[in-house]
């Protein structure tokens, strides 16, 4: 399988800059796109195909699951790649959900500084945000120990449990 050279990392690519990447004879390429009508190259003025970087990415995914053992008529036949293949590219991939720790299970502090702390905790760890995790550090520093261990060292305790979910 060649790389891409920066020249022809560009747009598109001829058949044969395709086929040199990917490992897949341009005849096998031709063959595809008249049986199954698929890839479906942007043709240039002389009429040469020309595959976008799109259709070059679908290219390399169909070619990973040629290596595992499918063939393309096992692709042609399953419904995600049907989608796939009238996209001529692949779906964007689902939003990630978010899954934070059961904060709800926490006692809740006494004081309104305590829960006011705890949630800008929370919502500092949960967004990834240092700085405002910093802040809630130094806040709860100012709150009895007992109520900081309900506060800040719980709630870190918690989310470090929680951390392989994530």
């Amino acid at each position: 399988m060649g790389t891409l050279l920066p020249a022809a990392a560009s747009a598109h690519l001829s058949i044969s800059e395709l086929a040199e990447h990917l490992g897949i004879s341009a005849h096998v390429l031709r063959i595809w796109e008249h049986r199954y009508h698929w890839p479906r190259p942007k043709r240039g003025a002389n009429g040469y195909r020309r595959y976008p970087r799109s259709l070059v990415l679908v290219l390399e995914r169909v070619r990973d699951e040629l290596q595992h053992g499918k063939t393309i008529g096992d692709l042609m036949r399953d419904p995600w790649w049907q989608q796939v293949f009238a996209a001529n590219r692949l779906p964007d991939p689902p939003p990630r959900a978010r899954v934070e720790p059961p904060w709800s299970s926490l006692p809740l502090p006494a004081s309104p500084l305590g829960r006011d702390v705890r949630t800008r905790l929370q919502q500092a760890l949960v967004a990834a945000d240092a700085r405002m995790a910093r802040g809630a550090l130094a806040m709860g520093e100012r709150l009895r120990p007992e109520e900081r261990e309900c506060a800040v060292k719980a709630v870190l305790r918690m989310w470090h449990q929680h951390a392989p979910a994530r």
